[in-house]
């Protein structure tokens, strides 16, 4: 027994030599066999293999992770989770090209395994972008043409002797006209289905008085003026004219217009007959870029049913009191039952979605300057004006991006009621020094209630003096209760008056939302992958942070991205 016993120690020795010389060649955490020492016996090292099925995938995509083992007692996931089990199978939706990894231990060791699964970010089909849409305007649009009328610029072809029949000059007056205002004139008074398409130039305007309007809520009620291309029209103002487009008649629709203001007026303005209901409703302007108008972009008040989708409106607001897009005591169409193409928003009636709003700024001197933002949804209650109706319906302001703006990004009141902020993207604004106000917020809400702020992302840059106030997000003097859920603040603190509450735990403050090129007016989430977002330190914590709202699409079926630009993209807007 003695010999025996001194055999086993010298085996020992041996083995444990063996392992000490030949270990180098193994993972450092993984011993390819091993050997009990007082008895002999070897355990096996344990074996692990994951696979991604299948290993390459569209964003938005799912892939499963399969991993077998044998003569382990645990694995562990980096990237996902085992639940504990040494052979199993998860399902992952990786947003961008990752690997995963799983560690199996057994009495033998660890063993180790990974899996790369690619993912292709596809255009985002389906999802609506911040401007002018190619999209909605050609394959998309909110209307059907019943009759035809045609205008083009003299070079083209166009005459106000012609009848406007024909987008060409045939002859004996059979071709377009050659001014928008003849086309109004030429129509008759219910002129639903009637769509004017304006050919490409340049059109040096007077006042454009449009009177003659639809007559119905539906795809063929009402009168369009249309760009023959996407913004291949451009309105040009005189000197001697204001507004560039008057409006004093309902259901008209404004799609793929330049207008160009020249400091003057406004570029679309509804706002006539004093501060009572003045019947101009159901009026829309869609893909068109409105800029370097004296007061406002777009100006509507005292009725109901504004739709401003895909615009572009940059440097407007030359004169103080003006805005970007500007809704001013909206008041309800009397005994009026909505229609089926109403519901198109339900239940919103003012719907204010993927705008962009750049620089649209108070003259630099003088002042004290007021207003100058990118979006303002003002008075809903009625304060300022008799007949002091209060205007219940709810609006929706989703989707816009407002950046460098003398003004908010979107102001929210005064005294205003019952709107839906979702998905909003506002960057370094407020930066009217005229404006001395202290109440300076990229997303602002004053003196309101019923108003829900929900997956915006809000970046301000407080500087000197009176833009020391300036704020990611105001919430000043309510009156009711208002919500902020999932939204990102970041420069400085929001303000808060009692009563409304920016809370931490549902919100992210003083988190950097992560844009790809702000200074550039780029708001992309970065991803930490690709180009330019290789650029970015890390992912944005916007990316899956947003709660489900009404009318928003997303990428990622189940995960919703803050602000208006979903992930994936590598510019916006």
């Amino acid at each position: 027994m003695k010999k025996i016993s001194q055999f086993k120690n010298s085996a020992k020795l041996v083995w444990l030599v063996f392992i000490l010389l030949n270990g180098c060649t193994n993972s450092a955490t993984t011993i390819k066999s091993s050997t009990d020492l007082s008895t002999g016996d070897v355990d096996t090292p344990p074996k692990v293999d994951i696979v991604a099925t299948p290993a390459s995938i569209n964003s938005g995509q799912s892939s499963t992770l399969s991993w077998t083992s044998s003569d382990a007692t645990s694995c562990v996931g980096t990237g996902f989770s085992t639940n504990g089990l040494v052979s199993g199978s998860v399902s992952v939706t990786p947003t961008t090209t990752q690997t995963y990894s799983i560690s199996c231990a057994g009495a033998g060791g660890i063993a180790t395994d990974s899996t790369t699964i690619t993912v292709t970010v596809l255009p985002l089909a389906g999802i609506e972008l911040p401007g002018p849409s190619a999209d909605l305007f050609a394959a998309n649009p909110y209307y059907t043409c019943v009759a035809n009328r045609y205008v083009a610029t003299a070079a083209n072809g166009g005459s106000d002797s012609n009848n406007g029949t024909q987008s060409t000059n045939l002859g004996g007056g059979n071709g377009p006209f050659l001014t928008i205002q003849k086309a109004n004139d030429s129509l008759p008074a219910n002129a639903a289905g009637y769509c004017i398409n304006i050919g490409d130039g340049v059109y040096n305007v007077s006042t454009i008085s449009i009177n003659k309007g639809g007559n119905l809520a539906s795809m063929t009620g009402f009168v369009v003026y249309r760009s023959r291309s996407l913004l291949g029209a451009k309105l040009v103002v005189s000197s001697s004219a204001w507004d560039t487009i008057s409006v004093s008649t309902p259901y008209v629709i404004f799609d793929g217009l330049e207008l160009s203001g020249a400091r003057k007026g406004s570029g679309i303005n509804t706002c006539f007959n004093g501060t009572n209901y003045n019947g101009v409703h159901h009026i829309m302007v869609m893909n068109s870029y409105i800029h370097d108008m004296g007061e406002n972009g777009i100006a509507t008040c005292w009725a109901e049913y504004y739709w401003m989708i895909h615009n572009q409106l940059d440097g407007n607001a030359y004169g103080s009191w003006n805005s970007g897009i500007s809704t001013y005591e909206p008041m309800v169409i009397p005994g009026y039952n909505p229609t089926a193409y109403d519901n198109k928003w339900t239940p919103y009636h003012n719907v204010y979605v993927y705008n962009r709003c750049n620089k649209n700024f108070t003259s630099p001197a003088g002042g004290p300057h007021t207003d100058g933002n990118g979006i303002i949804y003002d008075d809903t209650q009625h304060t300022q004006n008799a007949p002091n109706i209060v205007y219940t319906p709810m609006a929706l302001l989703m989707g816009n991006v407002s950046w460098s703006n003398g003004g908010a990004g979107i102001q929210i009141g005064p005294t205003s009621a019952n709107a839906d902020i979702f998905n909003n993207t506002a960057y370094n604004n407020y930066l009217d020094t005229y404006n001395t106000g202290t109440w300076r917020g990229e997303l602002s809400s004053s003196g309101t209630m019923g108003v829900t702020f929900k997956n915006n992302a809000a970046y301000a840059l407080p500087g000197a003096g009176i833009l020391a106030n300036n704020s990611p997000y105001l919430g000043g003097n309510p009156t009711g209760v208002n919500t902020w859920l999932n939204n990102i603040a970041f420069g400085a603190s929001p303000y808060m008056d009692a009563s409304n509450t920016f809370s931490s735990t549902t919100n992210k403050v003083n988190i950097n939302p992560k844009f790809v090129n702000p200074a550039g007016g780029n708001f992309a989430l970065c991803t930490g992958v690709g180009i330019p977002n290789a650029s970015c330190t890390g992912p944005s914590p916007g990316i899956g942070y947003g709660a489900v709202v009404p009318y928003w699409q997303q990428r990622t079926p189940g995960s919703i991205d803050i602000g208006a630009c979903p992930s994936g993209l590598t510019a916006c807007p």
